[in-house]
């Protein structure tokens, strides 16, 4: 959605409390999480992504739902800046990097899974392996002509080569 584009969720922090209260979890607790995230509570989004991520997210089913719920915690994380949410999401989220996240009866996107994989290596210090994910969603983004999303990765790849430049 736009809001999540924009940075705008935190606003809805208690529409996605009701839902995340009405549903079983994990349910809507990611983006509650990521709602948390853009409202300026960073302690409360980690609790919830911890909680979330125990046993390796074993209380997220893996059905049609869990790859935009990981989806959402990753650009949580990714927004967090949490190395250590980071290695918990990423390893999830890497063998599916060929893919988009597709959420919701509308088909509403998050992007290129790969541009959430590339964002999490970075935060693992990761640089090489986050600019081929980056690549990636490049040109996924480019297949699409989701022009937003290619602006992302190649952003993405800015931020790489800053860092690496800087370690020289």
């Amino acid at each position: 959605s736009l809001l999540n584009e924009r940075g705008e969720l935190g606003p809805h922090v208690s529409f996605f409390e009701g839902l995340a209260r009405q549903i079983a979890p994990p349910g809507w607790r990611p983006a509650l999480a990521w709602a948390h995230v853009q409202a300026g509570r960073p302690d409360v989004a980690r609790r919830l992504i911890e909680e979330m991520s125990a046993g390796d997210f074993a209380t997220t089913p893996r059905d049609s739902n869990f790859v935009a719920r990981i989806a959402q915690v990753a650009h949580a994380v990714i927004e967090l800046g949490d190395a250590d949410l980071a290695a918990r999401v990423e390893p999830l989220l890497a063998p599916l990097s060929e893919f988009w996240v597709v959420l919701g009866p509308s088909a509403c996107t998050l992007g290129p899974i790969a541009y959430c994989d590339g964002a999490l290596r970075h935060l693992l210090d990761r640089p090489a392996e986050a600019a081929e994910s980056f690549e990636l969603a490049i040109e996924r983004a480019r297949a699409m002509r989701a022009r937003p999303y290619e602006a992302r990765a190649q952003a993405g790849i800015s931020e790489g080569l800053l860092r690496l430049s800087f370690r020289q």
